[in-house]
């Protein structure tokens, strides 16, 4: 069940003109009829050095509908992590339209995700996928050998991303913004929040994912927490144990089919 949290930081309210949006080029996307305006920030991959390689950081904004009066933007942070922000903007552009009344909705692919140098591998998912361990050994050392080809990845944490979200906000010419997150988009609200205080208006959280939760660490123990209760006596265990091979048939016959 989601939680909702608002945290309002401050009562004033500043109309912001267009600004920063010229930087921005008129694009669209797919599924999306209206045009939007599309753009890439570079930014070092190494903030503290500022030397060597560069990220393009993809960014996504649905103008508000009233430029003239309008509000702060809202800056919409992806779960995951690992999550597009820019994924979202079908929502903004159709279900969700009634937020950009009077505000931009702002979607930054984070560095690592989407077109902002993904840390990712293409991999065909299977029914047995899903019904396997979640972060097999070997899939993780070939993941890691292969992305150190082109990415540092010590420089891919949430703290670095929120900075790059700050120089976004920079960029746009926006003040001050709202930001809203679901999932691991709350921790990254919470670190943005934490390090550029003076730069934000409201805070609303779907779902939170606090700092101190050890992510990934307690997916596995949650994968394996619906079968713990079951393990009580022998009867209940041989249940398990059949029950989990079925399932493990079922996922290599589909893998099959």
């Amino acid at each position: 069940m989601g939680v909702l949290f608002i945290f309002a930081l401050s009562d004033c309210s500043k109309h912001q003109g267009f600004g920063g949006l010229s930087r921005l080029k008129p694009c669209r996307l797919a599924g999306i009829d209206e045009k939007l305006l599309c753009g890439q920030l570079t930014v070092p991959e190494n903030r503290q050095t500022r030397v060597g390689r560069t990220i393009g950081l993809n960014v996504v904004v649905l103008p508000a509908f009233d430029q003239k009066t309008k509000a702060e933007p809202l800056f919409d942070l992806a779960g995951g992590p690992g999550a597009a922000a820019t994924e979202g903007a079908r929502f903004y552009a159709q279900q969700g339209k009634e937020y950009r009344r009077r505000r931009d909705v702002v979607l930054v692919d984070q560095r690592g995700t989407g077109r902002s140098n993904p840390l990712s591998m293409p991999t065909k998912k299977t029914p047995q996928h899903y019904l396997s361990e979640m972060y097999p050994v070997d899939y993780v050392k070939s993941l890691r050998q292969t992305l150190e080809e082109r990415a540092d990845l010590t420089q891919y944490t949430t703290s670095i991303a929120m900075d790059d979200l700050d120089d976004v906000r920079d960029w746009l010419g926006y003040d001050r913004i709202h930001l809203l997150g679901t999932s691991y988009g709350t921790r990254a609200a919470l670190v943005y929040m934490r390090q550029h205080p003076e730069r934000v208006r409201t805070v609303t959280l779907f779902g939170v994912a606090p700092t101190y939760l050890r992510m990934p660490m307690y997916q596995p123990k949650r994968r394996r927490a619906p079968w713990n209760c079951c393990y009580s006596n022998a009867s209940r265990t041989r249940s398990v144990m059949r029950l989990s091979r079925k399932f493990a048939t079922i996922g290599q016959t589909s893998s099959r089919n």
